[in-house]
C-alpha cells in the first residue's frame, strides 16, 4: 500500500515538474491522483477472490497466477492461458483437471479466481462528473 502511494506521488511530481507548478493545477492534480488511486484501489480488491481448489466450477474465470501454477504440473488437461476475461471461461474438462491438480505434486488447497468488475459504479460516476465538470466549463 505504501509503494502504491510513493508511486503515485513520484508520477504527480514528475508532472509537476515538466508542467510547471501552479498552485490551481497542483490542487486540481492532487485530487486527481487520490480519485484515481481509489478506484484502482477498490477494483484491486473486488476484482480477485482466494477459494478452495475443491469448489472450482465450470464457468469460472482463473488469474493469472493460479494459470501460472498449472506450467510445473504433468496433469492433462489443465488451462494453459487466461486473459482474465469471459472469454476464457473455463470448462467442465478443466475444473475435473484442477480438482486433480490438487492431489498432485505442484498441487495447492487454494486458488485465485476473477469476479467481475461492477462497471456500473464507475460509468455512474463517470457520468456524473463529466456533468458537473460540463456545468462549470
Amino acid at each position: 500500500m505504501k509503494k502504491k502511494i510513493l508511486y503515485c506521488f513520484c508520477i504527480w511530481g514528475i508532472y509537476v515538474l515538466f508542467r510547471g507548478f501552479r498552485v490551481d493545477n497542483v490542487v486540481w492534480n492532487s485530487i486527481f491522483v487520490i480519485v484515481l488511486f481509489m478506484c484502482r484501489w477498490f477494483a484491486e480488491q473486488y476484482n480477485y477472490q482466494e477459494i478452495k481448489t475443491d469448489d472450482v466450477k465450470e464457468g469460472m474465470v482463473l488469474s493469472y497466477m493460479t494459470v501460472s501454477f498449472f506450467q510445473k504440473s504433468k496433469v492433462k488437461g489443465l488451462p494453459v492461458y487466461t486473459q482474465e476475461s469471459i472469454k476464457t471461461r473455463i470448462t467442465a474438462e478443466e475444473a475435473e483437471s484442477i480438482h486433480r491438480w490438487k492431489t498432485s505434486k505442484y498441487g495447492k488447497d487454494t486458488i485465485v479466481i476473477v469476479r467481475k468488475i461492477p462497471f456500473a459504479i464507475f460509468i455512474c460516476i463517470g457520468l456524473i462528473a463529466f456533468l458537473g465538470i460540463g456545468a462549470f466549463i
